[in-house]
């Protein structure tokens, strides 16, 4: 019967998430119509980044529903709503040597903006980077303050950030493995910081942030 009315509704433009734990979400969703599934680890960690990938995904669908009523473009309800499929295809590519005229590369800085070694300096060299600018877009460059900061106050600096790729969405921004070198943090403390940009087209992250960002998906 749920699923009898799950596809009766989508077919109105309805749209159903089936998000779950200990599961096989997507395995649980088919056998009620639903398209869309997202599995999470429960632990403090997995449950914030899966509510920050939850409001990314509303973010992009609600803009695609005000292009909708803006220019009548269709909206492919039958969709994966989470994206996860276009966020395998967004990976940062190993070695960026030169940009196109639209592409943004982001590198991890300190807030006084001493730009003197490793991507940082490659940026300055490269793609315009502003020595003694710390924060923000500089050239075909953007910088997120990770040197000798905490977690929470580099958290808050790639919120900026998202929020700048958010409303630059002709853009696109390579972000590499961003304060895992020389600023000492791991993979599996930086990743989750960018779970609000999961469902962001124009942003790109390195595969290691998507193994932790992607749970449906393991075979990188």
């Amino acid at each position: 019967m749920i699923k009898e009315l799950v596809e009766s509704l989508s077919t109105q433009g309805w749209v159903f998430t089936y998000i779950g734990a200990n599961q096989d979400s997507e395995q649980t969703a088919a056998g009620l119509g639903i398209r869309s599934t997202m599995d999470f680890k429960v632990s403090v960690e997995g449950s914030a980044m899966m509510f920050d990938k939850m409001r990314s995904s509303n973010r992009g669908y609600y803009k695609k529903v005000r292009r909708h009523k803006m220019t009548g473009e269709a909206i492919a309800y039958a969709e994966d709503f989470f994206s996860e499929k276009q966020a395998l295809n967004r990976v940062t590519p190993a070695n960026i040597t030169e940009l196109q005229p639209d592409q943004i590369f982001v590198f991890g800085s300190n807030e006084a903006g001493h730009h003197d070694g490793g991507a940082a300096r490659f940026a300055v060299e490269h793609f315009g980077a502003i020595y003694g600018q710390g924060v923000g877009l500089q050239g075909q460059s953007y910088a997120i303050p990770t040197m000798g900061l905490s977690r929470n106050t580099i958290g808050r600096y790639v919120d900026e950030f998202i929020m700048f790729a958010d409303s630059h969405p002709q853009i696109t921004f390579f972000v590499p493995r961003i304060g895992c070198g020389i600023a000492g943090f791991t993979d599996e403390e930086i990743a989750p910081l960018f779970a609000r940009a999961y469902s962001l087209p124009n942003v790109y992250l390195p595969m290691e942030f998507w193994k932790l960002l992607s749970y449906k998906y393991t075979n990188f």
